[in-house]
């Protein structure tokens, strides 16, 4: 899978890094993964690096379905996903904008999009100017996805059952705060 996700223990981030050629059904297969994993903890903050990957399979009706669902599976669970997309390559970044856009209107996402690991990191409130050093501070715990039949990630889709620690997003003047300065 050109997917990969671990849990960052010590600040509780789930880190995720996407590899060569990513499509819909990746995107679809991975997220199936990582709300059956163990550690799958609703309105956990994500860091997703798109520093290796290639977008170029993807477009705004490919991306809509899984903002969607992963709103639902937050809106459901009481909480907000705070993920920040890590895009250098002008195609990661612009297809992460895409994304960012059909997530503004929804309450249970809230995305930031990011060229600069510096800029991540602030997202993230953690105090290093990369990726790299961040993760070498951590303790990191591997997937673990329970077997599942493959389903297909669609609006209507119920979300898994939240686990019993569920976080809440950031202050509301902190959202705003974020979405202005991620939409400069």
């Amino acid at each position: 899978m050109p997917i990969e996700y671990s849990f960052l223990q010590d600040s509780d981030i789930c880190y995720a890094r996407y590899i060569g050629l990513v499509t819909a059904a990746d995107l679809e297969a991975n997220y199936g993964r990582y709300l059956s994993d163990k550690n799958y903890v609703p309105g956990r903050p994500e860091l997703i690096d798109l520093s290796e990957c290639d977008f170029s399979a993807l477009t705004y009706a490919s991306l809509s379905p899984l903002a969607n669902f992963v709103d639902q599976a937050n809106m459901a669970a009481g909480t907000t996903t705070l993920t920040c997309l890590y895009g250098p390559t002008n195609t990661s970044f612009g297809t992460a904008r895409i994304y960012e856009a059909i997530a503004a209107p929804l309450k249970g996402l809230m995305v930031f999009v990011t060229r600069s690991q510096r800029d991540a990191m602030r997202f993230l409130q953690q105090p290093f100017s990369d990726i790299d050093t961040f993760l070498q501070t951590q303790t990191i715990v591997p997937a673990c996805p329970a077997e599942a039949p493959d389903t297909e990630i669609t609006a209507n889709t119920e979300p898994a059952p939240a686990a019993e620690r569920q976080y809440s997003a950031a202050p509301a003047a902190d959202q705003k705060a974020r979405k202005a300065r991620s939409s400069k």
